[in-house]
């Protein structure tokens, strides 16, 4: 069980994300979990599957000690996860996708920004 954890969300009637942070006991814990939730995440449902891993999936990561990034679809939208672990913390994005309102290049650009932030923090 994370001994911290911090949540933000965004529902729109157009746009769907979600970013969690976990802070685990010890980096141990966190691989655990990390396994975990990645087992977890990416099952195929009745309702969605079909995951795949994209193209950005190589270009967002600098910082994570493992990250997983895959998209899929859930009855007629496309979405994306993306998990990574930094040392004791587990960090987890979702987003529904569209063309329109949040593409690949956007998701690239907010995992990005997420891991060099979380980089930062890790480091000092």
């Amino acid at each position: 069980m994370a001994i911290e954890r911090f949540e933000t969300f965004f529902d729109s009637s157009d746009a769907l994300a979600f970013h969690q942070v976990y802070r685990y006991a010890c980096s141990p814990q966190a691989i655990h979990e990390y396994g975990e939730l990645r087992k977890a995440e990416y099952k195929d449902t009745p309702r969605g599957s079909d995951w795949k891993v994209p193209a950005i999936a190589s270009t967002w990561n600098t910082f994570a000690d493992e990250s997983y990034l895959a998209c899929g679809t859930s009855g007629s939208e496309q979405r994306c996860k993306a998990i990574a672990r930094y040392e004791e913390y587990v960090v987890e994005f979702y987003s529904h996708m569209s063309s329109t309102t949040f593409s690949l290049s956007d998701l690239q650009s907010v995992l990005k920004t997420m891991d060099s932030n979380i980089g930062r923090v890790i480091s000092k």
